[in-house]
């Protein structure tokens, strides 16, 4: 109970902020397209994936974050065969490719200067997005926190019966 508590707190306190104006970001609500650039690869477009549950991961800076994104990547291997995608999406503090996330996981370069670009705050953030492109969980915070928290609900959202224990 307690942690349903502190989810849905952190929710209320999410803003999803599009162009120069900051809308609330809820649960079931259809997300606005985006096209971002990948680091190594081709731009990735939300449209794109409907029909695929996606789980993207927001990583600001990635400070320190690789050993936590390849949990992600197992755990998106794990429920691959329900069809999981998941995007890391990265904040560059320069231009420098050289500082991204050195992942398997596609690994997309956000800009507030591109033009449908869209950001969530705070960062990191996990979201869970139906495959009909609405919101369907969001954890903010801590990486490893969010790890328990997005197999949990990987578990119920795409039906799989037994839970992927993590470390």
């Amino acid at each position: 109970m307690e942690h349903r508590s502190r989810f849905l707190l952190l929710i209320l306190g999410v803003l999803l902020s599009v162009g120069t104006k900051a809308e609330t970001l809820s649960i079931g609500k259809q997300l606005d397209d985006f096209t971002l650039p990948a680091v190594n690869g081709f731009a990735k477009n939300l449209t794109e994936q409907r029909g695929l549950p996606l789980m993207l991961i927001w990583v600001g800076d990635c400070d320190r974050c690789e050993s936590h994104l390849k949990q992600y990547d197992e755990l998106t291997k794990r429920y691959a065969e329900k069809g999981l995608v998941s995007w890391v999406i990265w904040t560059p503090e320069g231009q420098d490719d050289s500082e991204a996330p050195d992942v398997q996981l596609p690994v997309l370069k956000y800009s507030p200067k591109l033009p449908n670009a869209w950001q969530i705050q705070p960062q990191p953030a996990v979201m869970l997005v139906g495959r009909d492109g609405t919101l369907d969980y969001l954890f903010v915070g801590n990486l490893r926190k969010n790890l328990e928290f997005a197999n949990h609900a990987l578990a119920i959202w795409l039906g799989r019966d037994d839970l992927v224990h993590q470390r």
